[in-house]
């Protein structure tokens, strides 16, 4: 132990002597712009935490060491924080024996929510404000606090201010509702914005205390700047500064002006601002307040899933018979939500509780309470529901308001999805299911749950089209989260592997990690919500989509059978599709190019008219699943004939 301390000391003191001396909003400024655009190819975007650790040291985690005058590098910086949060953490982790004690999902929040801290989207997080907080307004008034559309206001003249300081500060002209970060990057790999602590972009990219109370007024600014704003730290246990920062994200800089150094942790912290004027109030508004949440949690988790997937049943307030406890009188149970498509029903739960103070600032205790009642004791209501519907029908409210019943006798896979309002992906590894992955006649029970929050939940469902891939990814993530061997930061880091190398590339990393000891294979992409990720490469996009819009029998099957096992095959080359119209056009004969197996076959057949026999051709096929698409010369549709067979049935 007494290594550690020593270690830990070293690189404080390492990164003390590179920022004493500095001005301090030039220092977090810089950094700020290192985690928004990368400083080449190969280097990626400085994670945000070094931020917020540079943003305590800053305010006085540590006494000030007079440095030279020397233009300072991002680089040099970057390495001396990494290295000195990271002895920071070895040795906060080996002294605290209580973390043994902890079960293995929260100590994974234990040590990544806190220390790889990644604040996820901005945006969208102050629409949820919007619409869970703007029926408090009364309340919030009462109270002196901003109100929701305040709240907003005030972000977004924080942003408004950064980002007219750096158009202004590197000479941009900054163009309305475009972002600047393409046009940062290319000025960055051209050399235009050199890669040291930059003189004088602290005071560029900050706001007055007039310039807040201009859009909010003088009470609601200072009322503002009263409970985000940063102190000196009150302790030297790195987990609570790292947290009271997060809740007090805005810093005062030497010129009395202010900066917002992660300004998604600016966004963050408006809600637990709002909360606390609210409970202020007493039991009746901390009620509603919960409620609000719960409502907002489980109807976006539906409208969202419902919007990217246009199922063909969408349920909620589900009641049922309870499976683990038949005798009569028992209170029934009740889940959020049901979606089917096809064959495939997705039961979700939503869960709006948020992190104590004591949680976000490391104890254990309070950890272990929150990683239960959000995702342990929600997987396991999804499971419930998944039994009772095994068992007999159950009800729900429809999309009319009407409720119905429900037979699940069709159903070959089900799926548990819980959407939290908090940021719980980084966890969701480490939350086994007590059952095993069950296979009923003809159908399936993944145990595992989908864990996502209600924001990624949104730009996942965006971003990965069409349904049946977005279904895909789904069934990806849960088969990840069973596995403790995997683990990432966030949910960008879980899309981004899965958009990068498709889900042969996920299976690889499943087959690699099953080998490996525990917490081996670690996925960290560093990408960021909010910016394009390219997607792979998905075979016979066209046929897929073209099967998203005229879903015929079969449909969804066989689009699944093409993402999930044509990846990597012949069916992805274009020249190859391409030669099969030239020979057909110049020979007038029908040609066929198929890949599978034993269990699954993809079949294109390119002929010159259409109406060609599909089941014919297959017939020699071993095959028990069949998918076989017919197209036809010069016909501008993805194909002009489809076949779904599965000899199973």
């Amino acid at each position: 132990m007494t290594d550690l301390l020593k270690a830990r000391d070293e690189a404080r003191k390492s990164a003390q002597v590179l920022l004493g001396g500095l001005d301090k909003g030039d220092v977090v400024t810089s950094l700020q712009l290192a985690s928004l655009i990368p400083r080449s190819k190969v280097v990626t975007k400085m994670p945000s935490v070094l931020v917020e650790y540079a943003q305590a040291l800053v305010l006085g985690y540590m006494p000030a060491v007079d440095s030279s005058d020397k233009l300072t590098s991002i680089e040099d910086v970057e390495t001396a924080l990494a290295r000195a949060i990271s002895s920071d953490q070895q040795w906060h982790t080996n002294r605290n024996e209580m973390l043994a004690g902890l079960d293995a999902a929260s100590q994974q929040f234990y040590l990544s929510n806190l220390y790889s801290h990644d604040p996820g989207p901005a945006l969208p997080e102050l629409h949820r404000i919007v619409d869970i907080y703007e029926q408090f307004e009364e309340e919030l008034v009462s109270v002196g606090a901003p109100t929701a559309q305040q709240a907003a206001r005030a972000a977004m003249l924080v942003d408004d201010a950064f980002q007219d300081g750096i158009c202004e500060f590197f000479k941009i002209t900054r163009k309305a509702n475009l972002p600047l970060m393409p046009k940062l990057l290319k000025m960055r790999k051209r050399g235009g914005i050199p890669e040291v602590i930059l003189s004088g972009l602290g005071e560029a990219v900050s706001f007055a205390s007039e310039d807040l109370a201009a859009v909010v007024g003088d009470d609601v600014s200072r009322y503002i700047l009263a409970n985000l704003v940063s102190a000196r730290p009150r302790d030297d246990h790195t987990l609570k500064v790292l947290a009271e920062i997060r809740l007090r994200p805005l810093m005062r800089i030497e010129s009395g002006r202010y900066l917002a150094p992660v300004f998604p942790n600016l966004v963050h912290a408006l809600a637990p601002m709002l909360d606390e004027a609210i409970k202020s109030l007493g039991g009746k508004a901390s009620e509603r307040l919960q409620k609000a949440k719960s409502d907002y949690t489980e109807r976006q988790a539906l409208e969202v899933l419902s919007h990217a997937l246009k199922p063909d049943l969408v349920l909620r307030n589900l009641r049922y018979a309870d499976p683990d406890r038949p005798a009569p009188g028992v209170v029934a149970p009740e889940g959020d939500g049901l979606i089917v498509v096809g064959h495939v029903a997705l039961v979700v739960e939503a869960k709006a509780g948020g992190f104590s103070p004591s949680a976000q600032s490391g104890d254990v205790k309070a950890i272990r309470g929150v990683v239960k009642k959000l995702l342990t004791d929600a997987q396991g209501q999804a499971h419930r529901t998944i039994r009772a519907m095994r068992a007999g029908p159950i009800t729900g409210v429809d999309e009319a308001g009407v409720r119905v019943e429900f037979n699940a006798s069709r159903v070959r896979a089900f799926f548990p999805v819980v959407v939290t309002l908090e940021d719980l992906s980084s966890v969701s590894p480490r939350v086994y299911s007590s059952n095993s992955a069950e296979e009923f006649e003809r159908s399936r029970f993944v145990a595992n749950s989908w864990i996502t929050n209600v924001d990624d939940l949104s730009w996942i469902a965006s971003g990965i089209k069409p349904a049946a891939r977005l279904l895909n990814y789904i069934d990806m993530r849960c088969l990840i989260s069973g596995m403790p061997q995997i683990s990432a930061a966030s949910e960008a880091d879980w899309m981004a592997k899965y958009l990068d190398s498709g889900p042969e590339g996920v299976m690889e990393m499943v087959e690699s990690a099953q080998e490996l000891t525990s917490n081996v294979a670690f996925i960290a992409t560093r990408e960021r919500r909010g910016f394009q990720i390219s997607p792979g490469s998905v075979p016979l996009v066209r046929f897929v989509d073209a099967l998203d819009s005229k879903r015929p029998r079969g449909w969804l099957m066989a689009s699944l059978i093409v993402i999930s096992h044509c990846g990597n095959s012949e069916l992805t080359d274009g020249r190859k599709l391409r030669a099969d119209l030239d020979s057909v056009r110049k020979t007038g004969k029908a040609l066929v190019r198929a890949v599978g197996s034993s269990s699954w076959a993809v079949a294109v057949c390119t002929t010159p008219v259409s109406g060609m026999d599909l089941m014919a051709a297959t017939a020699d096929y071993p095959a028990e699943k069949i998918v076989v698409f017919e197209r036809t010369l010069d016909n501008p549709a993805a194909y002009t004939n489809f076949l779904y067979i599965d000899r199973s049935v």
